[in-house]
């Protein structure tokens, strides 16, 4: 029986006393509802359930669904053998309550991925918390990976990633510099690119912006187009053929990489040999090591000073660890 059935069935035990729960008390079983009883009785055993369960949980909504097809009776008979409910809710919660502990001794009180268990997991439906204790060895391991990927990166690994070899802007003595992992068959990363056009109108040489190639392997002609780009990049067109990739990512063919080298007035013949040259694929090698060293396991990844940033396709989100960034030069 799944945990949803196992809950749903718990709830109609308890509301109509069946056997297998303990015996209702005062002979509630069968009786029938008296007069003035069944005055909103099923609102109020609503009502009653939800604060158990918690008014914004998933399991109040199940409850509520539930009890809009139970009888008068049934809900009175409820309310009289509450504490048999209330108990029981008790019982099944400590699961959630040992998993999520657990979770957080091993994470830190003020880890993240603490928060986010209390926060998620808070008001879960008893029925469903002994599969998260259950679970919460794996769930524990996801979010120790999680939070050593939020780490800043080290002076090596943030050295490797802001070399000077790879395509960017800004002021090369910028107090902030930021680095993507991108991919231009990505649809998010098109997003993200948006992002960054707003990052530059909005702080200029305060910022430098280094962009690092990530072709995933299940996109077909991101790596051609990763290479092409470093083709326009040799030849001083890197941005502005960065943007057309990104507005035309539907159409990224070979014949298609060509058209906008040559819209850009590229030496045609320069930039068909460099599609050929060994050197750029393995500059676009060199940058996927450098994301796998990392931790980039989805594009678009951003880094603001050492600092990955949850969502790069919000500009709010990315301007706050900005700000943070400038801040904290500033007091240095």
């Amino acid at each position: 029986m799944s945990a949803r059935c196992a809950w749903v069935g718990f709830l109609l035990l308890t509301a109509c006393g069946g056997s297998q729960g303990p015996a209702v008390a005062d002979g509630a079983e069968g009786k029938a509802v008296t007069e003035g009883e069944s005055d909103g009785v099923c609102d109020r055993y609503t009502e009653r359930l939800c604060q158990e369960l918690g008014p914004r949980s998933e399991a109040c909504g199940e409850a509520s669904g539930l009890v809009e097809i139970m009888s008068d009776s049934a809900c009175a008979a409820g309310m009289r053998d509450f504490e048999v409910t209330r108990s029981r809710v008790a019982l099944l919660r400590r699961d959630c309550d040992k998993a999520i502990e657990h979770i957080c001794a091993s994470l830190g009180a003020e880890s993240e991925g603490c928060q986010v268990m209390r926060q998620e997991f808070g008001d879960m439906a008893p029925g469903h918390c002994r599969s998260l204790l259950q679970q919460s060895p794996r769930i524990l391991a996801q979010l120790q990976q999680r939070e050593a990927a939020l780490r800043p990166l080290g002076d090596a690994d943030w050295k490797a990633i802001t070399a000077a070899d790879a395509p960017s802007f800004g002021a090369a003595d910028a107090p902030v510099v930021l680095v993507e992992f991108s991919d231009f068959q990505c649809p998010y990363c098109a997003k993200a690119a948006e992002t960054v056009q707003g990052i530059k109108e909005k702080y200029g040489d305060r910022v430098r912006f280094v962009f690092r190639q990530f072709p995933l392997s299940f996109h077909e002609h991101a790596a051609v187009a990763a290479q092409a780009s470093l083709a326009a990049h040799a030849q001083g067109k890197f941005w502005e053929y960065h943007d057309l990739l990104f507005a035309n990512q539907g159409a990224l063919a070979g014949s298609d990489l060509r058209a906008y080298a040559e819209r850009l007035g590229l030496d045609l013949k320069a930039f068909d040999a460099a599609l050929e040259d060994e050197n750029l694929s393995a500059k676009v090698s060199a940058d996927m090591a450098l994301g796998d060293r990392v931790q980039v396991n989805g594009t678009p990844t951003l880094f603001v000073n050492r600092r990955r940033v949850p969502n790069a396709l919000d500009l709010e989100e990315v301007s706050e660890a900005i700000d943070g960034a400038l801040a904290r030069s500033a007091g240095d």
